[in-house]
């Protein structure tokens, strides 16, 4: 499919995301596990992959221009993957996180004017230390400790050395390749090196709250080696490529958010249309009704709308940064607050596996925290208003 799509395009994408998630995504849930059966999300990629939903640095990929942070997004923007994340995280956030760092991944080594030359599979993009994202003050400059500096340092000679370490990144089973982000005194560099690479070590991250089916490592580069071709050239200046992975790694987040927040919404309305208190559903109940169900729904539709405004912001790198980051903030907020609301109707069955929304719950809250907290974004909005000021 080429650049330009028309209204039946997007509505074809979306459908076909629809019935993946219910066809292939669904299942997993079926399994009386707290997070479903994991066992089976690497087939369930494998699939996204080959239907076309999961972009692929591969031009001969079915996804390469239009899935999930196809090449499509470079050109006309991130709207449809967008919509494509919401529709897979009404099933499962964790499965949808997955499509999402590794479609990212494809994004961020298509943005490098090498990207035909470079040998990626399944590739995840490892860029904060600490579990912070970089503030703005050191996107700019990466030696700037504002405020922290990068501590991953690339070193050339005879092909480049990288030393340092990368936490919590998140990547999808079978990942065997990192887009790590390092500096060279006070310039970014990007490579991409194996996972299996001298001198690369892969530690889990540990036990997590939620999106359990989403892989969480720590990368740890003790003089990993990485050759001259392994360096991404982005056409872009540096300091842009970095706002534009961290703004696509946002958006993408609160779209994952308001689909894990209609999902619940949608499974709580159900349940109060059948549940009985006394001789009528507790669905007629004013607190229920006009409370819980109506504040979940406007707090679902809220996130949704600042994602997608967020994705239409222009103005160049900063202000599409600044949008994505008051998404995030925002978007997420309002999405874990419908959880919240929707599990709110099931009483204390909500907080049961059952039903599966205490697996929601842990979800959402989790992505709030993912990729920058709120006082990390919070400081971050500020330094760029702050910039805009001057």
């Amino acid at each position: 499919m080429g650049a330009e799509m028309t209204r039946d395009d997007w509505a074809a994408f979306q459908e076909m995301a629809s019935g993946f998630a219910k066809r292939s995504i669904r299942p997993i849930l079926e399994h009386e596990s707290p997070d479903g059966d994991l066992d089976r999300v690497p087939a369930v990629l494998k699939e996204a992959h080959e239907t076309g939903l999961l972009a692929s640095p591969d031009p001969d990929a079915p996804g390469f221009e239009t899935g999930v942070w196809g090449r499509h997004a470079l050109s006309d923007g991130p709207l449809l993957s967008l919509r494509l994340l919401s529709e897979l995280a009404h099933a499962c956030g964790g499965v949808a996180m997955s499509i999402h760092a590794a479609g990212l991944a494809a994004l961020v080594i298509g943005m490098a004017e090498n990207a035909a030359g470079l040998k990626a599979g399944r590739a995840a993009v490892a860029l904060s230390e600490n579990g912070f994202p970089p503030g703005f003050g050191t996107i700019l400059d990466p030696s700037r400790a504002e405020p922290a500096r990068i501590e991953t340092v690339a070193e050339h000679k005879d092909g480049w050395t990288l030393r340092g370490r990368k936490d919590f990144v998140y990547l999808a089973p079978e990942t065997d390749a990192f887009v790590v982000f390092a500096r060279e005194g006070s310039e970014w560099r990007a490579f991409l090196v194996p996972a299996s690479g001298e001198g690369v070590r892969v530690e889990d991250a540990g036990h997590r709250m939620g999106l359990r089916a989403c892989g969480l490592k720590h990368v740890i580069l003790n003089r990993a080696r990485a050759g001259d071709d392994a360096l991404l050239k982005f056409a872009r200046p540096a300091p842009e490529a970095v706002m534009e992975y961290l703004r696509t790694w946002w958006l993408g987040m609160a779209a994952i958010g308001s689909g894990i927040a209609k999902s619940a919404e949608e499974a709580a309305r159900g349940y109060a249309e059948e549940r009985y208190q006394g001789t009528t559903e507790i669905i007629h109940h004013p607190a229920v009704n006009a409370l819980m169900l109506a504040q979940a729904r406007a707090r679902t539709e809220s996130c949704a709308a600042v994602t997608e405004r967020a994705a239409l912001a222009d103005g160049g790198a900063r202000r599409s940064l600044l949008a994505a980051a008051q998404a995030k903030l925002t978007g997420l907020s309002d999405a874990a607050q419908a959880v919240t609301d929707s599990l709110q109707v099931f009483g204390g069955y909500g907080y049961m596996e059952d039903y599966r929304m205490e697996k929601r719950y842990r979800d959402v809250n989790t992505l709030k925290g993912a990729g920058g907290s709120a006082r990390d974004l919070s400081l971050l909005i500020a330094r760029i208003a702050e910039e805009g000021s001057r």
